[in-house]
């Protein structure tokens, strides 16, 4: 308690506790770090509101200060896969074994994607017995001689 008197008394004798020079939260600073963590989390899939609450600051703090990576959230995936790719060639350029079997396992996944087949195409919805029957009323005649005396 003795860091925060100043040395003075009020009216009734109690002490005056030193007033700090500036009010309310103290301002956010960027940090390299945060930064980091921030394009971690968007690389992972997370929104803007969870990347806030990992660095305890509200959304609007989250982008006055962190604006560049909350524009390139969607990129941050592919900027993340991309460093990762390239650390695992610079190891099986160094004659990693492991790392030359993980590429080649990433290459022919690769292959399977662009290579899968196209989707079936669905399957019509069934049709119900009522509706069914009425389908069959309309087209009764359809290429018999009594397709013109039905249909007029």
């Amino acid at each position: 308690m003795a860091g925060n008197f100043s040395g003075e008394f009020d009216l009734f004798g109690h002490p005056i506790p030193v007033r700090r020079t500036m009010r309310g939260r103290p301002a956010h600073v960027r940090t390299t770090e945060n930064a980091n963590k921030i394009n971690l989390l968007f690389a992972t899939g997370e929104d803007e509101d969870a990347a806030a609450a990992a660095l305890n600051i509200c959304t609007k703090t989250l982008r006055k200060h962190y604006f560049p990576e909350c524009d390139k959230r969607a990129a941050a995936a592919a900027a993340a896969k991309a460093k990762l790719l390239q650390m695992l060639w610079t190891l099986a350029e160094a004659g990693k074994p492991a790392a030359v079997k993980e590429l080649f396992a990433r290459i022919d996944k690769g292959d399977l994607d662009r290579m899968r087949l196209p989707a079936r195409p669905a399957k019509p919805a069934p049709i119900g017995k009522k509706d069914q029957r009425l389908l069959d009323a309309r087209t009764a005649g359809e290429g018999s001689e009594w397709d013109g005396l039905l249909n007029s």
